[in-house]
């Protein structure tokens, strides 16, 4: 029979379970979640859950990161829901490390430092400035020394960092890097999670079009290309939301939108439109 396994499709033998399968696909149970047609299944039930004809199987990994844990796939209420990852602007803002944490603490699973034209020095200032408790939770894109000296979440490989060497053997980070096209994302099966972008025109980039057709990315949503893995950058606003889902997207980045009104009250209110519209 077919089923399908992170949106591939595979043949397995009819009255395989759940530990079966996992036995047969070389996964570790340690550290795995199980889905099946986006509902959650207990540990305690994979020896006798038999998997039946046409079922979409989600194998959650957590991913261990710095000083905290990234999970591939976050589940509430035994459904798995969108990721909701943040990117700084790059100019400076005024009480950005309040505006970050009280992200964090309203819903925003990771933030991504984005600062190009930051030294290592200032970089280190705005990481200082916010509580350590948040640092499982930031990645950045420059400076990677200091991703591994304060045990972040992990590193977003660019254009202008695209490599990471780590330092020791005790500091295993996230990575992460941007698409901009679907061909470069059947290359990605070494990183955590990828960004392709722009799905819509940019808000933060004026003139930056988006670079997908709608039938594009539903087909690649289909062939599961774009999975759970895949973040969704580029004009993101609330209305989009569905069309995000539909085509398949794990999660969405935002940028612009978020920072339109860049006040505590102003991001935890467009925050709270992208999570609850």
């Amino acid at each position: 029979m077919k089923i399908y396994i992170n949106q591939k499709e595979i043949e397995v033998q009819d009255n395989i379970s759940v530990k079966e399968l996992l036995d047969m696909q070389q996964i570790a149970i340690e550290g795995t979640a199980i889905a099946i047609d986006n509902k959650l299944v207990p540990k305690n039930e994979w020896n006798d859950r038999i998997l039946t004809d046409g079922n979409k199987i989600t194998i959650i990994r957590a991913t261990f990161g710095g000083s905290g844990i990234l999970h591939q796939g976050r589940i509430t209420n035994g459904f798995l829901e969108m990721k909701y990852i943040g990117i700084t602007e790059e100019h400076p803002i005024e009480q950005e490390n309040r505006l970050i944490t009280a992200l964090l603490d309203n819903g925003l699973d990771l933030i991504h430092l984005r600062k190009p034209k930051y030294s290592g020095e200032k970089t280190e200032q705005l990481l200082l400035s916010i509580p350590p408790r948040y640092y499982a939770r930031i990645v950045l894109h420059d400076h990677f020394e200091l991703a591994e000296k304060y045990r972040l979440a992990g590193v977003h490989l660019n254009g202008r960092n695209p490599h990471y060497r780590p330092l020791s053997n005790d500091y295993i980070p996230t990575l992460s890097r941007s698409c901009h096209s679907i061909e470069e994302l059947t290359d990605g099966q070494r990183y955590d999670y990828l960004f392709l972008s722009p799905i819509f025109d940019s808000i933060s980039k004026k003139g930056y079009r988006s670079a997908f057709s709608p039938e594009q990315l539903t087909k690649a949503g289909k062939e599961g290309v774009i999975n759970e893995r895949v973040i969704a950058l580029g004009g993101i606003t609330p209305e989009k939301k569905t069309a995000i889902k539909d085509w398949n997207f794990g999660g969405i980045a935002v940028l612009g939108f978020l920072w339109q009104e860049p006040t505590i009250a102003g991001v935890i209110r467009q925050l709270t439109r992208l999570r609850n519209d």
